[in-house]
């Protein structure tokens, strides 16, 4: 539909300019629009890791972990997040 799609440029033009909460209230929009846009779940998983890794740079542990959690559940195969996520649990 026109609001999956404008919903999924936002999100991701959000997520180039590296506002990545815009990005994620956008791309979670189109989750719940469209289960199956797999190009809003892969910016979905990109927003909270990278919120995530700042968060870390910050040393705000709490955050960064709720954020690689959340990429664990979408994607639970991927390496770097776990990497970061017990990094995290560490401090």
């Amino acid at each position: 539909s026109k609001e999956v799609e404008n919903y999924l440029i936002i999100g991701l033009s959000n997520y180039k300019l590296g506002k990545f909460k815009e990005a994620i209230d956008n791309l979670i929009k189109v989750t719940e629009l469209d289960t199956r846009n797999k190009t809003a779940f892969h910016g979905l998983t990109k927003s909270y890791f990278n919120l995530g890794t700042l968060y870390f740079k910050k040393q705000d542990f709490i955050q960064a972990i709720d954020n690689f959690e959340k990429v664990s559940k979408i994607n639970p195969n991927d390496v770097t997040t776990h990497f970061y996520l017990g990094h995290s649990y560490l401090r």
